[in-house]
């Protein structure tokens, strides 16, 4: 909870464009990213 008693993650899903849910690690989901390759949970970074 914040401190004003209100759950953050709300606010952070509500002022998203996209959301990325993948079980590889954060540095290969970055790399994909970076290199607009495709990771192995076949997403391809636009």
């Amino acid at each position: 909870m914040g401190q004003d008693g209100r759950e953050p993650v709300l606010g952070l899903l509500a002022s998203t464009d996209a959301l990325l849910v993948t079980k590889d690690p954060i540095t290969m989901t970055c790399e994909a990213v970076a290199t607009g390759t495709t990771n192995s949970s076949g997403f391809t970074a636009t």
